[in-house]
């Protein structure tokens, strides 16, 4: 830009340096969306937004900044302003779109089949038996949020726990899914928007077990219900709608009445003292359920950091393949069922094929495998289409353009052809004036 302000200040045209800036001007447009224009005759300017790139011979500059709190992602800033580069389309914005939502929707996703199945198969293999008799192992190692055995953990970053990460709870009680509840009470859940959004749900003593889990999961309240492989009512957080670090978290949980008291065995009180609330420590406490009966919130990305359980992994005759059966009047299983027993190897396959166990809001791992590969290639043919149609309109404005500021070889070669005659008759023209003047000063002479 300097070179050609220099350039038309002698007069000159500089026609080269013409083509080399609208060149680039050109790379830039496909990186971002610009505006070209001019306060006058002699300043050229390029606008990214309202902000002004370039002006004449000054220019702005712009600088990458990293955000901590989005785990250091680099972003564009206006170096004198500090103020964000505001960008509506272009390469770099779909990057920038790609990076911050579509790739993160799309890893959140696999966290939640990786997280739901560990705990899936988990839960189950706790409760069957190795050819080893042991029993009460996981099948899966995953590394949790809390850093200690009530689910405790720091989300500040000040040395001190200040919320309870619980992922998923399950009651004590076996219920019939069709069975009446026979109690009637309001059910209160936050939703996991950054806003803690309450979510009131109501019951009433003619409603089954069945109707209040579908209350539930139709509210789409942050939690999704089900009854697990022992028939126990089992609560799951789900992803958070605002904030990826939230995931897998129970919010709130509240009854005014009994059914998640009472009737499932889940918390151990009524109303606002019994609720169970995350922003609270030693919030474990308000549950009836054990230990065995809760998974904590895995830490961030869980998919990158499943395993195997070391227990497996060193011994496979620790894998539980065997249900047991239950001696001496006990309340649980406290025995192996037989070397040939392979029920509950059985009980994890049907659970992860086609059980009721809900995976966010879809009523198995199928219908979420599924619907998460039909989205991804609804997406995909979304975007060839409009790529191709965006190479059609764009295709049609560069001929435009060419039209317009364009050489057309049909009139250059028109112009050739009579520059090339005028050029003939000048030289004819010539050489008779030529001709004349040899003649008149030669042969007049003589």
């Amino acid at each position: 830009m300097k070179k050609i302000l220099k350039s038309e200040t002698v007069g000159d045209t500089p026609n080269d340096l013409y083509d080399r800036r609208d060149k680039a001007i050109e790379e830039l447009a496909g990186l971002v969306d610009i505006t070209v224009g001019r306060s006058d005759k002699d300043e050229f300017m390029v606008f990214i937004g309202q902000q002004i790139l370039v002006q004449g011979g000054k220019k702005s500059e712009i600088k990458l900044v990293g955000d901590a709190n989005r785990d250091g992602k680099l972003d564009l800033f206006w170096k004198d302003s500090g103020d964000r580069v505001l960008m509506k389309s272009g390469r770099l914005q779909g990057l920038l779109e790609i990076r911050d939502f579509v790739i993160p929707e799309k890893i959140a996703q696999v966290d939640s089949l990786t997280v739901n199945m560990v705990d899936t198969v988990n839960s189950i293999h706790r409760d069957g038996f190795g050819m080893n008799g042991k029993t009460n192992l996981n099948f899966f190692d995953i590394k949790t949020l809390s850093n200690n055995s009530l689910g405790e953990f720091d989300s500040n970053g000040d040395g001190i726990n200040d919320m309870t990460a619980i992922f998923r709870v399950s009651g004590k009680t076996s219920l019939e899914k069709d069975r009446p509840i026979g109690i009637a009470g309001t059910l209160t859940f936050h939703k996991n928007d950054g806003m803690n959004t309450p979510v009131y749900i109501s019951y009433s003593k003619d409603d089954t077990v069945g109707q209040v889990i579908q209350r539930i999961n139709n509210s789409r309240a942050g939690i999704n219900a089900s009854l697990n492989h022992d028939s126990q009512l089992t609560l799951k957080a789900t992803l958070s709608e605002e904030n990826p670090k939230m995931n897998f978290v129970i919010q709130h949980l509240e009854d005014s009445g009994q059914f998640l008291v009472g009737l499932s065995g889940i918390l151990s009180g009524t109303g606002v003292g019994g609720s169970f609330d995350y922003r609270r420590t030693g919030e474990i406490n308000k549950f009836q359920a054990s230990t065995e009966d809760i998974s904590f919130t895995p830490y961030y990305n869980p998919s990158a950091r499943v395993k195997i359980s070391d227990e497996i992994q060193g011994n496979e005759q620790s894998i539980a393949a065997s249900r047991g059966k239950a001696l001496g009047g006990a309340p649980d299983y406290n025995s192996p069922n037989g070397h040939k027993d392979g029920s509950n190897a059985l009980l994890i396959a049907s659970a992860l094929r086609d059980k009721p166990i809900m995976v966010e809001y879809d009523s198995n791992f199928n219908s979420f495998y599924a619907f998460s590969i039909s989205k991804l290639g609804t997406e995909s043919r979304e975007a060839k289409q409009e790529t191709e149609t965006r190479n059609i309109l764009m295709t049609e404005y560069e001929n435009l353009r060419q039209s317009i500021s364009g050489v057309s070889l049909d009139e250059e070669m028109a112009s050739m052809v009579q520059f090339q005659q005028a050029y003939n008759a000048s030289a004819k023209m010539i050489n008779l004036q030529a001709e004349m003047l040899d003649v008149i000063v030669n042969r007049l002479v003589r």
